[in-house]
């Protein structure tokens, strides 16, 4: 005879977590299948969805089984030994010596993606350095999806139509930017193109989400200087809560169309 949610509390503290925030934000139903859960990296899906029909089957709903996962990965994590759950990254000279390199941790980071990698930035140079890592994962990994959210601005006293702009980003980021074969999806904020400065508002926020579970939220921008040179300060943060909460605000960014897509034309 099995032991009671026996699937569910076999999972790890950050499964766990990961599984309760897809429930909170509707992206799974309840009960969900399991090559849905699959999908989402679960391996044993077929004794989760046992006990997740189990759930259903008590009428509970999505949100208060969300609830009751939050609950089981608070006792795991409190029966566990203590794991560094946040890291101080920097870029720069490191007074303390103990802090981890930007570029070490965003080419950790890009390494191990298997699902989807989310990178928010503001300026973008040396693309083909920043970015390689990211572009050779893709290439050589089925299944992973990339998404960069960019800023796409007006260099000053450019009068050019909005589209002409987007145009040459475009063009300079599949030529100059990205070594990779596979493109990455780009998404801008149309309103950095207004044409005046009062209404203007550009992307100036810099994170790396992997997985749906670590992010990286940085100074440091996706430049060759930003990552090895320049004074930069972020925090590494291995907790699927907060990876997944980052990475919704800006896929709901991207769904009301508030950013939007860069045709790429490789």
């Amino acid at each position: 005879m099995s032991t009671p949610l026996s699937g569910l509390t076999a999972l790890s503290f950050e499964e766990l977590e990961r599984l309760a925030e897809l429930f909170s934000a509707g992206r799974l139903p309840m009960p969900p299948s399991a090559l849905g859960l699959s999908r989402e990296g679960f391996d044993d899906a077929k004794a989760v969805v046992g006990d997740l029909q189990s759930l259903a089957e008590q009428k509970f709903l999505a949100q208060q089984v969300a609830t009751l996962l939050h609950a089981l990965a608070t006792e795991k994590r409190r029966g566990s030994a203590p794991d560094e759950l946040i890291e101080i990254v920097v870029t720069g000279p490191d007074a303390a010596g103990t802090f981890r390199d930007t570029a070490v941790v965003i080419d950790e980071l890009f390494s191990v993606a298997e699902r989807s990698v989310l990178v928010v930035g503001f300026a973008l140079h040396q693309g083909q350095t920043v970015l390689g890592p990211l572009a050779d994962r893709l290439d050589t990994t089925d299944g992973l999806e990339a998404t960069l959210c960019l800023d796409v601005s007006r260099k000053p006293g450019d009068t050019s139509r909005e589209d002409d702009v987007v145009a040459r980003f475009a063009d300079r980021f599949v030529s100059q930017e990205w070594p990779g074969k596979r493109l990455p999806k780009v998404y801008f904020d149309p309103r950095a193109l207004a044409p005046w400065n009062q209404q203007r508002a550009v992307l100036h926020a810099k994170c790396v989400v992997v997985d749906d579970a670590q992010v990286l939220v940085t100074s440091a921008n996706l430049t060759e200087a930003a990552q090895s040179r320049n004074i930069e300060l972020g925090l590494l943060a291995r907790m699927p809560s907060v990876a997944m909460a980052i990475g919704r605000h800006f896929d709901l960014l991207i769904r009301d169309g508030t950013l939007r897509q860069v045709p790429l034309g490789k």
